[in-house]
């Protein structure tokens, strides 16, 4: 009889859904970045055992930039920015 060889499993890493790693992303802001950077960012929490979508991964990162300007917590221009606290 022939030896089978045991596999050993490695540990996946746990992969988030895109709206969790655009919350993430977003939730983690700390100085300036641009849209660019912040998909790229989220978009490696995804591909942790997936193919790669930055336009998937861009509306929803842009979708939270978004919410998160309405309610005056980041500055949006040509970066996004976490705003001041107001005392």
């Amino acid at each position: 009889m022939a030896k089978q060889k045991v596999k050993e499993e490695e540990p996946k890493e746990a992969r988030l859904s895109r709206p969790e790693a655009a919350a993430r992303v977003v939730a983690e802001l700390d100085g300036e970045f641009s849209l660019g950077e912040l998909v790229e960012k989220a978009d490696g929490l995804v591909v942790a055992g997936a193919e790669s979508n930055p336009d998937a991964v861009e509306r929803e990162v842009w979708r939270l930039v978004g919410a998160a300007e309405e309610l005056g917590l980041v500055e949006v221009s040509y970066l996004v920015r976490r705003k001041a606290k107001q005392p």
